[in-house]
C-alpha cells in the first residue's frame, strides 16, 4: 500500500492528530525570583494563570551563576481545586537590553491534587524574564514575569485548564 492511500484511509486519525497538536493553553504568572545560597534560587509571590485557572505558588531551583545557567526548578502552584506541581528544566539564561534575563525553557505538570489531577503529564514552554539579572546574582530580590504555552496536553486537561469547571467524573 502507498503512503498516499495508508494517509487516507487514516484521515480521520490524521485529523484527530492535528486537532489536538493544534491546541495551546497560555498562561501568565508573576513574582519575584531570589539566590538564596550558592547556586540555589527561590520563587516566592508567584500568582497568575494557567489557562483559567487562578493560581499562587512558589518554588525553588538551581542556577549556575559563572556560566548563566539555569538549571531548574519545581513550583508548586495553588487554587481552589487543588495544586499543581511545575517542573522547570535546565536553559541558559540569556542577557537581554538593560540587564534584564530571559529564561526559555521547558515544562512538565508533574503532578495534580483534587480538581487538578488531570492536569498532570501536560507538557509545553516556560519563558520567564528576570527584570534585573544584577539583583538575582547579588541575592537580593528581582521582579520575574513568565509566559507559558501548555501545548502537549490530554483532552481533560485541555478541558480543565480551558474551563472554569474541572470536568465531571
Amino acid at each position: 500500500m502507498s503512503t498516499g492511500a495508508g494517509m487516507a484511509l487514516n484521515a480521520p486519525v490524521a485529523a484527530q492528530v492535528a486537532r489536538v497538536q493544534a491546541r495551546h493553553v497560555l498562561g501568565d504568572i508573576r513574582g519575584s525570583i531570589q539566590q538564596v545560597g550558592p547556586g540555589y534560587v527561590a520563587f516566592t509571590d508567584l500568582k497568575g494563570n494557567l489557562g483559567k485557572l487562578k493560581l499562587t505558588g512558589h518554588g525553588f531551583g538551581r542556577i549556575t551563576v559563572a556560566s548563566n545557567q539555569f538549571e531548574g526548578a519545581s513550583l508548586l502552584m495553588s487554587g481552589p481545586g487543588g495544586t499543581l506541581t511545575i517542573d522547570l528544566f535546565r536553559a541558559p539564561i540569556r542577557n537581554g537590553v538593560r540587564g534584564t534575563g530571559t529564561i526559555n525553557t521547558q515544562m512538565l505538570i508533574r503532578s495534580g491534587t483534587g480538581d487538578y489531577k488531570d492536569a498532570a503529564g501536560s507538557a509545553g514552554s516556560f519563558v520567564a524574564t528576570v527584570q534585573d539579572l544584577r539583583k538575582l546574582y547579588k541575592r537580593t530580590k528581582s521582579l520575574l514575569t513568565d509566559k507559558t504555552d501548555v501545548n502537549s496536553l490530554s483532552d481533560a486537561a485541555y478541558f480543565l485548564l480551558d474551563s472554569t469547571k474541572p470536568p465531571k467524573k
